[in-house]
């Protein structure tokens, strides 16, 4: 397993995810579909994050790269990344998004998609610091040596907690 090379589209799904949390807040209000389609996006980059950073089953890549495994799982993945938030938005790409289930049409609570992308955002960044350089792409390399550049928490702190909708009268028909 080439790890340096998985790296290279970690860090695509991390940008894709930085992306859309960062213009999401306001781009598609006037087109639900559009709207719809980018939190789908959205949901299936952050589903991706989540599993590599997390063992949901045994499977977590991001403990091949860290020095220390144990701080990692302790620390990181069972605080910050057990949350019942990020659990519900794996859940929601998992069982809505990728999937054609009877869950995908009920009723939902709307998707706090900001706040999803915060807590990804700091443990992602967590990743980063414990990760072994040599293992990570020049553009995560990059990333680790600039700690500062968090675009999401920058967005966050200027428009709060922002959410879409996902009630079935809002989807296209």
């Amino acid at each position: 397993m080439d790890l340096k090379k998985i790296t290279e589209h970690l860090n695509y799904e991390y940008t894709q995810l930085e992306f859309l949390a960062v213009k999401l807040p306001g781009m598609c209000d006037d087109d639900v579909r559009l709207q719809w389609a980018c939190l789908e996006a959205f949901l299936v980059h952050a589903r991706v994050l989540l599993d590599f950073l997390h063992l949901w089953d045994g499977n977590g890549l991001a403990s091949n790269y860290v020095v220390k495994t144990e701080w990692w799982q302790d620390k990181v993945v069972e605080q910050a990344l057990n949350t019942d938030l990020l659990k519900d938005a794996r859940n929601y790409a998992n069982q809505r998004v990728a999937h054609l289930t009877p869950e995908r049409y009920s009723t939902i609570p709307e998707v706090k998609y900001l706040d999803i992308a915060r807590d990804i955002e700091k443990a992602f960044h967590e990743f980063l610091k414990l990760a072994k350089p040599e293992l990570l792409c020049d553009q995560l390399r990059e990333l680790k040596n600039t700690p500062e550049q968090r675009p999401i928490e920058k967005v966050y702190a200027v428009v709060g907690h922002v959410t879409i909708s996902t009630s079935p009268d809002t989807r296209a028909k």
